[in-house]
């Protein structure tokens, strides 16, 4: 079995090893965009001082002194109440139950294949030595991960109480194949909406689908901010939230990493997707569409399928739809053929809060029953 060190980097071992952290990510199964250097990197820059957050990077070491694992860590100093104070250890990337920042999806340890078992245990036995954390957090985890079936189902720390909480689902598309075999799978309303409409939309127009370079992704994000705001009367990226997009994408125009596209008609663009690319997957971070402009048309189904047959096109391997759901149902399921089960671990070691959220978790299907009750009577009585 191989020895293996843990070592805690500081900001400035974390800013001068980027090399170092994408060769370990190559060699890994960790997520190729969530958890580059890059995300991790601008999320700290970005989020970390307004969190008053305090960076708990671990990287483990083997017998021969090469990088073999990261963990991403932060801790926050958290009040539940306004009465408790809690200190809450997360991965980079994510505040849960606290300030919004931006989702990052599946997070994880970041191991070399070989020695992954080895790795996570190893960092499993130094967060445990540490005294300093209330509760481990680990949010938007796939079920069907080593990660997984190491922490929640081997019990890594018995003497800490385990919840799940957030459980959902993640879409994607397998595009190694080929895109005439993925639109015969789909359901014949769901082809119309992302193919077959495209005929229709062209009789209004000149259709032109249009990517962002690095010097136009600014006025993409304007445009994206200003269909966001048709529809849902605000901006979808605004302050810290928006510094973070602009540094990310600045950083990834220069790799090829970014795929920002406008469909427009006639030159009025109509809808815009923001997605990021890495390691031959594309993933769909955000969309902005007008849905006012035509009720025949879905038109930010259709501009994902023009994006989803160019991923085919570009042999990617994977459109990822990561997480979401639409404004009147959940589209995605209808257009993927892939899920994964994400869920959020909640390890909790203080004592008193053990026993607060074992009282909470007993109580909480009475409550939700109570809840649901009291809700139906008052429909009745209103005649609703």
């Amino acid at each position: 079995m191989t020895a293996i060190k843990i070592v805690r980097w500081d900001n400035r071992d974390f800013s001068r090893n980027e090399k170092e952290w994408n060769e370990l990510l190559l060699r890994s199964s960790a997520d190729r965009l969530f958890l580059s250097w890059d995300w991790q990197a601008t999320w700290w820059e970005v989020f970390a001082p307004t969190l008053e957050s305090e960076l708990f990077l671990l990287a483990a070491y083997d017998d021969t002194n090469a990088l073999v694992g990261m963990a991403p860590l932060h801790a926050v100093n958290t009040d539940l109440g306004g009465i408790l104070k809690v200190k809450r250890l997360q991965f980079i990337g994510s505040c849960w139950r606290g300030m919004q920042t931006v989702r990052t999806e599946y997070l994880d340890f970041i191991a070399r294949t070989d020695v992954h078992t080895e790795v996570i245990q190893a960092f499993s036995v130094y967060l445990k030595a540490d005294s300093v954390w209330d509760e481990f957090v680990l949010p938007h985890v796939d079920r069907d991960s080593a990660t997984y079936r190491l922490i929640a189902n081997a019990g890594i720390w018995p003497e800490a109480y385990l919840r799940e909480t957030d459980a959902y689902e993640s879409y994607n598309v397998d595009t190694t194949g080929e895109f005439s075999d993925y639109l015969a799978g789909l359901g014949a309303k769901t082809r119309t909406k992302t193919y077959n409409r495209r005929n229709y939309l062209e009789r209004l127009g000149k259709v032109e689908l249009t990517c962002a370079n690095a010097d136009t992704i600014d006025q993409y994000f304007a445009a994206l901010n200003s269909l966001h705001r048709t529809r849902w009367n605000q901006d979808i990226f605004a302050g810290k939230r928006l510094e973070f997009h602009r540094k990310l994408a600045g950083k990834m125009v220069r790799k090829g990493g970014v795929k920002f596209s406008m469909l427009s008609l006639s030159g009025k663009p109509l809808s815009v997707l923001y997605n990021l690319r890495a390691d031959q997957r594309e993933y769909g971070i955000q969309t902005g569409f007008d849905d006012r402009f035509d009720k025949k048309i879905s038109l930010g189904l259709i501009h994902m399928g023009y994006l989803v047959e160019e991923a085919f096109r570009d042999r990617l391997k994977v459109f990822d739809f990561v997480a979401g759901i639409g404004k009147q149902a959940q589209y995605k399921k209808h257009i993927t053929q892939h899920r994964r089960q994400m869920v959020t671990l909640q390890f909790v070691r203080a004592r008193w809060l053990k026993r607060a959220y074992a009282m909470y978790d007993r109580l909480a299907p009475w409550l939700h029953r109570y809840k649901t009750r009291n809700e139906k009577a008052l429909e009745a009585a209103n005649g609703s």
